[in-house]
């Protein structure tokens, strides 16, 4: 059931957004690389890099993986304080686990961001994330966050959202037709919405 309220929504990926995926993909892909090749960095990591050990995507991307994973820092902070004047919305591609929504909520809740749990998160595999957006009517939408081009395109092209943020990742930065949308860290979102006075600690 979708419940309708007033404030204006703001759709937040999780990985690589407030989840960091970076951090530990490239722990795990070092430890598992031969040692006459380079390491790797969170600035140098690619989207498919375990396509190079030979992996397979689901077998890297497990449900340990990502119950795992340490917030970005500041983003519980951030988030807490968006809470305030915003309906939060996570959308996530962790659709092709089989429990991806009860991963997602776990982790969500062990770290305290703000969730609600009647219409606060959304699953998705292969279905554009606009879609989930157009489907609820969720109303005015100030901002979405996310970090991969393609779901960027898709917010740009099928929804109407007052901004578009793009958490600047290796994978996206090849497309500077997509600078304007680009970001450094969740930050910076406080401060293009005018909280200039936030406190992140």
């Amino acid at each position: 059931m979708i419940v309708r309220i007033k404030m204006k929504t703001i759709i937040i990926d999780l990985d690589d957004c407030i989840a960091n995926g970076s951090e530990r993909c490239t722990r795990e892909y070092n430890k598992l690389l031969p040692n006459h090749l380079p390491k790797i960095t969170v600035d140098t990591i690619e989207y498919d890099f375990y396509n190079k050990l030979g992996i397979k995507f689901r077998e890297f991307f497990t449900e340990e993986h990502f119950l795992e994973l340490n917030p970005i820092e500041n983003s519980v902070e951030t988030l807490q304080n968006l809470s305030k004047d915003y309906r939060i919305m996570y959308i996530t591609a962790r659709g092709f686990l089989s429990n991806g929504y009860e991963v997602s909520k776990q982790w969500l809740t062990m770290h305290s961001f703000p969730f609600k749990t009647t219409d606060g998160l959304f699953v998705v595999d292969t279905e554009l994330k606009s879609s989930i957006v157009n489907r609820y009517n969720l109303g005015e939408v100030e901002f979405v966050l996310d970090d991969a081009i393609s779901n960027i395109t898709d917010y740009r092209n099928n929804i109407k959202t007052n901004h578009i943020f793009m958490i600047d990742r290796p994978w996206n930065r090849d497309n500077r037709e997509f600078d304007q949308y680009r970001i450094k860290n969740i930050i910076e979102v406080l401060a293009k919405l005018g909280y200039n006075n936030h406190e992140t600690s």
